[in-house]
């Protein structure tokens, strides 16, 4: 290979590499997942209001740990499915008004909190077949978020059961998503501008050497 096309070539990768580097890194916009912890979320029963015998009830969650959200667009809405279970003691036939309480904990992409509570009818016949109703004082909660995002909760009506447990729906909509911060772009190592001017100069050379022998040089 003449000197002068193998001094091109190099020069010509290295140009490449520089321009890979020293343009910012494309990085399609990502959002947020959205972590509810439910080991810090709490649910509260009161059942002092009016009860029948045997009519206590007890509010849990059906999982545990965090549980991860992520939303592809604004407006969409995420439903956590039977995330809320009501139990009243088997065997019964029982019924009663509560005060109840709920308290939801997102850790993540920062630490924020909502509650809202209510009043709810609640009853089971014998443990068969279970159900009640609940007046939610406000169902519907705005969650904001310091990075940026909002995030919509709805608490829903009950669902019946045959057992002697009902479930509640948890409803989560993106009312704002703000992307995560892009990466910044890689910095130029300091050697490479040096290796291109002597790579530069090694060009100028090879073409002065072969215009002075007419185009021809010696393969390496």
């Amino acid at each position: 290979m003449a000197l002068f096309d193998y001094v091109r070539q190099l020069a010509a990768i290295s140009l490449v590499g520089l321009a890979s580097l020293a343009a910012p890194q494309a990085s399609a916009s990502s959002y947020p997942n959205f972590v509810l912890d439910l080991n810090q979320s709490k649910i509260a029963v009161d059942s002092t209001t009016a009860c029948t015998p045997n009519c206590a009830l007890n509010g849990s969650f059906t999982s545990s740990g965090e549980k991860s959200v992520a939303f592809g667009s604004e407006g969409q809405t995420v439903s956590l499915n039977n995330l809320i279970k009501w139990t009243m003691q088997p065997g019964a036939l029982a019924a009663g008004i509560y005060n109840i309480s709920v308290e939801l904990v997102f850790t993540s992409p920062e630490l924020a909190e909502t509650s809202g509570g209510g009043k709810g009818v609640f009853w089971t016949f014998f443990g068969i077949l279970s159900g009640g109703v609940i007046d939610w004082t406000n169902p519907f909660q705005d969650v904001a978020f310091a990075q940026g995002s909002e995030l919509g909760v709805k608490m829903d009506k009950v669902n019946f059961g045959f057992s002697n447990s009902s479930y509640s729906n948890l409803y989560l909509t993106a009312e704002k998503l703000v992307p995560l911060a892009a990466p910044s772009p890689a910095p130029i190592p300091p050697a490479l501008p040096v290796m291109l001017l002597a790579l530069g100069g090694l060009f100028y050379i090879g073409r002065r050497q072969r215009n002075a022998t007419g185009g021809a040089l010696p393969a390496m």
